[in-house]
């Protein structure tokens, strides 16, 4: 995405530059191409020479059209500026129909695509530059606009004729980085947009694809040999519930295992960026698992330590091997990701990599890598448009960030929550994620607790083993104090989640949900298992002194209390009912005078 203009510092030559600037109204459109980095990274002599002749095109077809003048190029990107908004909408769709019809006929992947934003204004006009908040709010439009599409300002919109000029769709209220106040936007075109669908290519790219190729070994007989069949399936099975993954399907693995491939020629053949390989032995009642994973992309390994257990677990319920597996396999993938993501350049980084470790940064609950989880999100929403995940994720942000105690402005952050769920259901209506997190918003921020328990049922309707919906909804439960189904949707989210890096979350609603329904012993234990991988989680914190109070535990809940007001110090009981969704029922009434007793200020 292309800079605004003039926000860098001065020096000389801007001077020399501003003694010519006069201040106009005009309408400036920013044109960019979408996901250049990947473009370049794998066409680049195709994709340069297409955007050089789009960029031809927008000169002599376009721009001496409309009177205009291209201010600049900003390499995957032109600026260009024009005296009548009507002008700006009419060339903004003349360049979308000149993308599109250059990709007439080019694969999929190598097509240039191309979004375009406008917004009208005064500003000033440089010899060589343009500047002025409009200028930088079209540069800002831009992450509202997918693949082929264009949106406007209020400004502009007030300019043009719906029907005439184009067609135009109410985006409503947006916030954008950088913009304190939400801006108001719309989409133009000579077609309804696809609201209800988000660009499937960069779709695809917000998840890793990965490849788990049957365990091997030379000295297992041919009905043990089956066994390194059995890990791979269910390891992918376990793994494909993770998001930002994509699991290679194990008939193209199973055909590739065995063979005298190189990792470049098994890359090649699956189209892998992780590829996970490995043997095992069979010693007596023991199976002995050694496996590598593969980054191909980087061309790195990471070995693991043998993962063993008996052979009967994988065919049983639990499951301890494979569990054990899938869980070792993620975290490599996850610590090989944020190492990335912490050490490249923002614009650099892979769409798969920005989304993995925002979403795990997001729930590590550091201070340091929250902010950085908002950052790559953000980055993502500017690359991508309207996607569903990296939407329904910015949602949950605010969300955690009420909940921790970090939030400045819970009304802010409330309607910038539900402002990222109302665009992530607009590009995919039927997300279990997005509906999910929508919930939260409603449950946790709007205090709406029937509209949240509609969106959990809708979650569940959409994709039932999507572990985060069944979680969530057992913490609505615990809210209304119906403790027994909170009981069961929390165990339910555990069973479809065995080896979720995040497991601290779900042991943390499991507590309250065991907490609700008055078994305070299992409600501490989960509580503490919770803890254990993760300290800094309040809600998590607030269930162990409740259930140690209960437990006439007191002396232990006023030191767990010491612990909350460290990470929450301005945690307070009249902070919690007024922001809590269980304030108005018994059990937050209950779990509020337990605070207080246990050392919690007024």
């Amino acid at each position: 995405m292309p800079s605004a203009s003039g926000m860098g510092s001065r020096n000389s030559h801007t001077d020399s530059i501003d003694r010519f600037m006069v201040e106009r109204a005009r309408t400036v459109l920013f044109v960019d191409v979408v996901d250049s980095v990947r473009l370049i990274a794998d066409h680049k002599q195709d994709s340069v020479r297409r955007w050089a002749d789009i960029q031809s095109r927008i000169e002599i077809q376009v721009v001496r059209n409309h009177g205009s003048r291209i201010v600049k190029s900003t390499g995957d990107g032109v600026l260009i500026d024009f005296a009548d908004a009507r002008d700006a909408v009419a060339a903004g769709q003349s360049i979308l129909k000149i993308s599109r019809e250059l990709n007439d006929g080019v694969p999929d992947r190598e097509q240039v695509h191309l979004r375009c934003s406008a917004a009208s204004g005064q500003v000033f006009l440089g010899e060589r530059d343009i500047y002025g908040h409009s200028v930088n709010l079209a540069a800002r439009l831009l992450g509202l606009a997918g693949a082929d599409e264009f949106v406007i300002c209020a400004e502009t919109r007030d300019r043009i004729t719906d029907g005439i000029d184009c067609d135009v769709y109410d985006l409503g209220d947006c916030y954008l980085r950088n913009i304190e106040e939400p801006v108001r936007a719309y989409l133009c075109g000579s077609a309804a947009p696809s609201l209800g669908l988000s660009d499937t290519a960069f779709a695809d790219q917000l998840s890793a694809t990965m490849a788990i190729l049957p365990l091997e070994s030379r000295i297992a007989t041919a009905d043990e040999r089956m066994l390194g069949h059995v890990v791979a399936e269910e390891t992918a099975i376990k793994l494909t519930r993770q998001p930002g993954l994509r699991l290679i399907s194990q008939l193209s693995s199973r055909a590739i295992a065995g063979r005298a491939l190189t990792t470049a020629e098994i890359t090649q053949k699956l189209g892998a960026d992780y590829i996970v390989s490995g043997a095992f032995d069979v010693r007596g009642q023991e199976i002995v698992i050694r496996a590598e994973l593969v980054d191909t992309g980087r061309d790195n390994a990471v070995m693991f330590e043998p993962i063993r257990g008996p052979v009967a677990s994988l065919f049983s319920s639990e499951q301890a091997v494979v569990n054990q597996f899938a869980e070792t396999v993620f975290a490599g993938i996850i610590t090989n990701e944020l190492q990335t993501a912490t050490m490249a350049a923002m614009p650099n980084l892979r769409a798969y990599t920005m989304f993995l470790s925002a979403v795990n940064l997001l729930n590590r609950l550091s201070p340091k890598g929250f902010d950085f989880a908002r950052d790559l999100l953000e980055a993502l929403i500017d690359r991508g448009g309207r996607q569903a995940l990296p939407h329904a994720w910015l949602g949950n942000w605010h969300v955690m960030r009420v909940q921790q105690g970090w939030s400045s402005d819970v009304k802010r952050d409330a309607y910038l929550a539900a402002t990222a769920t109302k665009s992530a259901l607009a590009a995919e209506p039927n997300c279990a994620i997005a509906l999910t997190i929508d919930g939260a918003v409603n449950a946790n921020l709007l205090k709406r607790l029937d509209i949240a328990e509609e969106q959990y049922a809708a979650a569940i309707a959409s994709d039932p083993n999507h572990a985060l919906s069944w979680l969530l909804q057992s913490a609505l439960f615990c809210f209304m104090g119906r403790g027994p189904e909170a009981v069961q949707a929390a165990e339910r989210a555990i069973a479809l989640a065995p080896c979720d890096p995040n497991r601290y979350l779900y042991d943390s609603v499991c507590a309250s949900a065991y907490l609700t329904a008055g078994d305070n012993q299992k409600a501490l234990d989960a509580a503490k298992r919770s803890m254990r991988a993760n300290r800094v989680h309040a809600s998590c914190l607030r269930a162990k002194i409740v259930a140690e109070w209960r437990l006439g535990l007191e002396v232990e809940a006023r030191q767990s209390m010491a612990e909350l007001l460290k990470i929450a110090p301005n945690f307070s009981v009249s902070e919690y009912l007024a922001r809590s969704p269980n304030a108005d029922f018994e059990i937050g009434r209950e779990i509020s005078s337990v605070l207080r007793q246990a050392g919690a200020p007024e």
